[in-house]
């Protein structure tokens, strides 16, 4: 079980810069909308904003993610657990968007039950 946790880690971390990748399409999609006169500049302006403060919290939390003492832990689910605790608390004491921390957990889920399906 171990030696799922630095996996575990990893795919965590290609999780969360997809993620980042994804909320930066959408700024960008906005972006074109707002050009295209789609949407209202307000409207384009506070989409956008979120957005940013999003993926900074994203990359917060990948940033974070060198902090974690792997060795620490004798389980997997003591590491999600503690990586969830952490990821909550940044994200609140930061103030970003209540958002991140949600996105950020599907993904600490998700990432859980691939490497638990893993035959290692």
């Amino acid at each position: 079980m171990r030696q799922k946790l630095p996996k575990y880690l990893k795919v965590l971390r290609i999780e969360l810069e997809d993620l980042s990748e994804d909320l930066e399409v959408m700024k960008d999609l906005y972006g074109q909308r707002g050009r295209r006169d789609e949407i209202t500049d307000y409207v384009f302006l506070e989409n956008v904003s979120l957005l940013k403060s999003e993926i900074a919290g994203v990359e917060a939390a990948i940033r974070s993610m060198d902090e974690i003492p792997v060795d620490r832990f004798r389980n997997l689910d003591e590491l999600v657990d503690y990586i969830d605790k952490l990821f909550r608390e940044r994200t609140a004491g930061a103030g970003y968007p209540e958002a991140v921390y949600a996105l950020v957990r599907r993904k600490l889920a998700k990432v859980s039950r691939y490497v638990l399906s893993l035959d290692t």
